[in-house]
């Protein structure tokens, strides 16, 4: 993805938006339709997703491990601090609260790997990193919401639906297209759905955004301020991970590639992945607002930084990008 297909994707996105709720507000009685149709559409859009990962390529150099290492910690620990704090000011409203901690809470495995490549990381890396991501967020992001919000989460969560969606939409998707990857070198057609799969990842997220803006945009609209906590939260986030990123790289004494890298990292949240948990909550339209508020800047906040990054943290000699940190 360059410079040019990211702004065709803010326009579209913004006309799908758009298109989305005046359907909403002019037909109303159709919103449960088009909410059906949005569960199919994440199952599919997370396979895409997944095909993009490079299951295989799970080595590491001992060069980059200081990276990961790196990375790790402050994806692990760092940000979820962060976040707590970030927490303090919002009003008292659970689906509010764990709608942004379920996206400030889960690290990208999308977005990460095209804006390092804007922003003259190292693609190599970050692709290296993803699949660590996924299956820590798997692990973590639960831990972290029981320590955070130990009261509201088994009352906002049904366990039996939260199962279900997670074996649905995250496990099941995530399983076929590791099966599909491992089955490419002897299947020539399986390899060319694996390289095409990714490609469909931008549109759908499209069509996602178009229906859930057709289910719950005449919602949107009575909220009113409540949608205002997101911005301030997400802005703080998005504004103090770039910093939190140079400081880590300087003390790991990582490459100006490698910084780079983890500054994207650290920025790119996985909301696409947490959209389907954050829909379970009690009012699934707040949630799905908070949940596009924060897709929304983390993209304006990672198509700024792929340009300022770089200008910030030049390399040292005159090389191209190196493989690791």
């Amino acid at each position: 993805m360059d410079v040019a297909t990211v702004r065709q994707y803010c326009g579209t996105t913004a006309a799908a938006l758009a298109g989305g709720t005046a359907i909403s507000l002019l037909l109303p009685q159709q919103a449960a339709r088009f909410e059906a149709a949005t569960w199919p559409l994440i199952a599919l859009l997370m396979f895409t997703m997944c095909a993009r990962i490079h299951w295989r390529d799970v080595q590491v150099a001992d060069d980059g491990r200081r990276f990961l290492r790196t990375m790790a910690l402050m994806q692990a620990v760092t940000l979820p601090l962060l976040v707590a704090l970030l927490l303090l000011p919002l009003p008292p409203n659970p689906t509010l609260q764990l709608s942004l901690l379920l996206v400030l809470l889960a690290p990208s495995t999308y977005w990460v790997v095209t804006f390092t490549h804007l922003g003259r990381g190292s693609v190599h890396q970050a692709s290296l990193a993803t699949p660590v991501l996924l299956a820590g967020q798997l692990v973590l992001v639960p831990a972290w919401l029981l320590a955070m919000a130990p009261a509201t989460v088994p009352a906002a969560f049904a366990l039996d639906r939260v199962v279900v969606v997670l074996a649905a939409l995250v496990l099941a998707p995530m399983a076929l297209a590791m099966i599909l990857d491992r089955l490419s070198d002897a299947f020539p057609a399986l390899r060319s759905l694996n390289r095409s799969a990714p490609r469909l990842s931008t549109p759908l997220g499209v069509a996602l955004i178009f229906l859930l803006s057709a289910t719950h945009g005449r919602e949107w609209i009575g909220h009113g301020t409540l949608l205002a906590w997101p911005l301030l939260g997400f802005g703080v986030f998005l504004l103090l991970t770039p910093a939190l990123g140079w400081i880590a790289g300087r003390a790991a004494r990582l490459s100006p590639v490698a910084t780079r890298t983890l500054i994207f990292s650290l920025t790119a949240r996985n909301a696409l992945v947490a959209l389907p948990f954050a829909l379970l909550l009690p009012e699934p339209a707040l949630a799905a607002a908070a949940i596009l508020i924060g897709a929304a800047m983390e993209f304006a906040a990672l198509a700024l930084y792929a340009h300022l990054v770089p200008q910030w943290i030049p390399d040292t000699q005159a090389s191209a990008p190196s493989k690791s940190g």
